[in-house]
């Protein structure tokens, strides 16, 4: 497919993205034209085929969050099955906070990464007894445009406050992120067409936000529910793919070649705890 040939593909489904771009986090127009200009640079997912490529539109749509924009909202990937090429949708950690903020309860989302060396404790009581003391690093400048290095990942943390609910935290040891890692199609990066694609942000740094949100109430965040239930399907399941079927979107078990959109896939069950 071209990109001139993208674009009418687009503009001929426009009344169905626009049903489709009701709740999430930006308009239709918006998405639209976000859509339009950053696929212009990642071509390659263009080599999928239509319905899914088409369907992955639809399925982001739904949450308003366009792929490939520098905010790390959502992103299509390629995977190669034999000589096929299959779109896949997936949404960043930045997306799924996106989702979270639509809700006017939540006051405050945040998350962090611990590294060897640095000093982290937390109290189970409140969000306030986080101590996170972050050391061997230098103040940014013109010559020094990195910061030094600070040893291994050993933890990763989210916490969130929300109105009328306790604070909401969770941490994740680098041991449990790579137990999780493994269990995702997207470990086998070969399988992958991408020259832009930050692997890490959409596998590890989102594993914590997500089982932050896990067991949020569906009232009032029904679209976050939704994103981080499909997300999972679709990162954790590996035959699942999203085609357009008219003018919606079903997930699809490549296999069985049926709809999964009714099946449940959790992230496993994990102890997270902080030795001292």
């Amino acid at each position: 497919m071209t990109y001139h040939e993208f674009t009418q593909l687009l503009d001929n489904k426009a009344e169905a993205i626009q049903a489709k771009c009701v709740e999430g986090v930006c308009s239709f127009d918006m998405f639209m034209s976000e859509v339009k200009y950053w696929m212009k640079q990642n071509l390659e997912v263009l080599e999928c085929t239509e319905a899914s490529l088409l369907g992955s539109i639809l399925y982001l749509a739904e949450f308003g969050l366009p792929p490939f924009t520098p905010e790390g909202y959502s992103y299509i990937l390629v995977e190669k099955v034999g000589r096929k090429s299959n779109a896949l949708p997936f949404i960043g950690y930045r997306g799924i906070i996106e989702l979270a903020y639509l809700n006017k309860k939540v006051k405050r989302i945040g998350m962090d990464s611990v590294y060897s060396g640095e000093t982290f404790s937390y109290s189970q009581s409140s969000l306030g007894g986080f101590n996170h003391t972050k050391i061997n690093q230098k103040p940014l400048s013109i010559e020094n445009t990195k910061h030094e290095e600070r040893g291994k990942l050993t933890y990763v943390y989210a916490y969130a406050t929300i109105e009328g609910l306790d604070a909401i935290y969770s941490i994740v040891s680098v041991g449990d992120l790579e137990k999780i890692q493994k269990n995702s199609r997207l470990t086998k990066k070969e399988k992958f067409l991408s020259s832009t694609i930050d692997f890490f942000n959409i596998m590890q740094s989102k594993v914590c936000i997500k089982l932050m949100f896990k067991t949020l109430p569906k009232k009032d965040n029904r679209l976050l529910c939704k994103a981080l239930d499909y997300d999972n399907l679709i990162e954790y399941s590996k035959n699942i793919v999203v085609e357009s079927v008219g003018n919606d979107y079903e997930l699809i078990d490549t296999v069985k070649r049926q709809s999964s959109a009714l099946q449940e896939v959790l992230l496993d069950k994990i102890e997270l705890k902080i030795k001292e």
